[in-house]
């Protein structure tokens, strides 16, 4: 284990495309914080995690290992895989075997900073690992974005992942989603896709804060409509330290005079594209990319847990 002190850990997950990559940028923007990304990534993350979304009290992840993985964190102290993604090829591969992934980069810039006293741990695969993390007394941020956005995300990217594999690591945990997969005529679809992760996902936060897990749900709306207001009680939860730089960055990140250059969608094929765009659209551009029919799937998969969460997250 690596000698120095530990630091400070918050934690800033949600389901994908909900808008933990620029919470987590915000953050890390505080005085002697650094951001480490996703380092539960099983592509180009910790060595020995081998799921998409490790779910505790499984035989893959036991019960045991958040703390660990928290531990780890805290001392900055990880075993990470080379960081090259499957669909890496040619020079891009080569290139990112020299220079290392994302991830790979945000552990180094961390652990070469000796005034860093906090570490925004960026990440969407450790969002069934929330209420661990509450209870072991980390600030944890949860990004809630509506489904459809999320689903229309999904859509444009082509994204989707193993929601039948990870159904079956939350009963095994005995925390058995009321989602009935059978119930989906194809949950590889990235629309349906989408919905059953959002749906899973926030069943279990919700059940997380009913058992008294302290886990902060943020709308993204509220981010967007109310920048400074929200990020300032983000920071003071994470025990951050609120500056009128760091209010002048975000007052700049946010800022929407409706002459965006590339419009309301983000381009095409890309995951993170806040350049030239008009950040109030960020959660209604969906409207365009989904159809009705697709639009109705989603609310069929959601039912009422997209009410019950906008309301918890309006709440805290």
């Amino acid at each position: 284990m690596s000698g120095r002190r530990p630091v400070d850990v918050v934690l800033v997950t949600g389901v994908p495309r909900s808008g933990t990559t620029v919470v987590g940028d915000v953050l890390a923007e505080a005085r002697g914080a650094r951001y480490l990304y996703e380092p539960l990534n099983r592509w180009v993350g910790m060595r020995d995690v081998d799921h998409d979304f490790p779910v505790p009290g499984t035989s893959s992840f036991p019960a045991s290992r958040t703390a660990e993985v928290v531990r780890r964190i805290e001392r900055i102290d990880l075993d990470l895989k080379p960081g090259v993604f499957p669909h890496d090829v040619g020079w891009r591969r080569v290139a990112k075997r020299v220079s290392g992934s994302r991830t790979t980069m945000s552990y180094r810039l961390c652990r070469v900073d000796l005034r860093l006293r906090t570490v925004v741990w960026k990440d969407p695969f450790a969002i069934y690992l929330a209420g661990g993390a509450a209870a072991l007394g980390l600030p944890v941020i949860v990004t809630v974005r509506n489904p459809w956005a999320v689903a229309a995300s999904f859509k444009r990217l082509s994204w989707g992942f193993d929601v039948v594999d990870v159904h079956r690591r939350l009963t095994e945990a005995g925390r058995a989603p009321s989602l009935d997969l059978s119930g989906l005529d194809d949950p590889s679809d990235p629309v349906t896709n989408a919905a059953a992760h959002w749906s899973m996902a926030h069943e279990q936060l919700l059940a997380d804060q009913d058992a008294g897990r302290e886990i902060r749900l943020v709308d993204l709306d509220a981010i967007v409509e109310r920048p400074i207001e929200t990020y300032e009680a983000l920071y003071r939860q994470a025990g951050l330290q609120w500056t009128d730089a760091v209010a002048a960055r975000v007052t700049e990140r946010y800022a929407s005079d409706g002459s965006a250059r590339n419009g309301d969608r983000p381009a095409e094929g890309r995951a993170h594209d806040w350049r030239g765009r008009d950040v109030s659209q960020v959660n209604r551009y969906w409207q365009g990319l989904l159809t009705d029919a697709e639009a109705e799937r989603v609310q069929a998969v959601v039912g009422p847990l997209w009410d019950a969460t906008r309301d918890r997250a309006g709440r805290t």
